[in-house]
């Protein structure tokens, strides 16, 4: 992921309320959703629901279904077992959506990812494919994302962790869980692999990786229960929501 330009110490020591307050504090600006090559984008607009230069509020979140690049390719199921069906596949990354740019300024930015994890948590006109969920940026995670997403797995009941496995099915035997795990052995819990300057600290990381895994907030998938999407309720409810340029409620 690209560097986020933005200041998220707010965000890091609270819960959903910081969310709201984004929204009251957004004034005269919008948030706009728009679906082009399947991906998605986020992104502050004004009233109209136009991109405004220069406004006050800037920032633009954009995701995808997870591709092939971002997880082992799983072997095709048995076309003789009960499980298999037409056309049926196995994805990795639990069929999660994955975020592939985020740029934001002054203080909005995590309002972006909630409208994602929101957007992407249930079947809507947006999300049509059963991908569910949002993951972080597999190979490419800032330090100001990366402790976005702490505070997710750390302060946020209200949004659901599914666990995922690395590339060598380290926790479970299965692959649809199976994703890159090279964003988050760059972060804590994980140990740089600079440290490792003996035989001994090279056997107590691998002794570690499977229980760092668990732990590492990379390496979850973030879903809002069903029909709990506060924020976007929110936004419809002042008028403050676009779709591909259309003012929704």
């Amino acid at each position: 992921m690209r560097h986020i330009q933005e200041n998220w110490e707010e965000f890091l020591n609270e819960d959903y309320s910081k969310i709201e307050s984004m929204i009251d504090r957004l004034g005269d600006n919008t948030v706009s959703i728009d679906s082009s090559g399947g991906e998605l984008t986020i992104f502050f607009t004004d009233a109209n629901g136009q991109i405004a230069q220069g406004g006050k509020v800037n920032g633009m979140l954009t995701i995808h279904p997870v591709k092939p690049d971002e997880y082992k390719p799983p072997q095709p199921r048995d076309a003789g077992s009960d499980l298999a069906g037409a056309g049926d596949e196995v994805t990795g990354c639990n069929g999660s959506w994955v975020v592939s740019y985020a740029a934001a300024e002054k203080g909005f930015g995590p309002l972006l990812y909630d409208v994602a994890i929101e957007v992407t948590s249930g079947t809507t006109s947006l999300n049509k494919g059963g991908y569910k969920g949002l993951t972080p940026d597999r190979t490419n995670l800032s330090r100001d994302a990366f402790g976005v997403w702490r505070k997710y797995l750390e302060i946020r009941p209200d949004v659901k962790k599914v666990q995922l496995d690395d590339l060598d099915n380290t926790l479970t035997p299965g692959d649809e869980d199976n994703c890159d795990p090279d964003s988050a052995t760059v972060y804590p819990p994980f140990r740089s692999t600079l440290s490792l300057k003996t035989d001994k600290d090279k056997e107590d990381y691998n002794q570690e990786f499977a229980q760092n895994l668990r732990n590492s907030a990379v390496m979850q998938v973030y879903i809002k229960p069903s029909k709990q999407t506060p924020a976007l309720n929110k936004l419809i409810r002042l008028g403050k929501l676009f779709i591909n340029g259309r003012k929704v409620g």
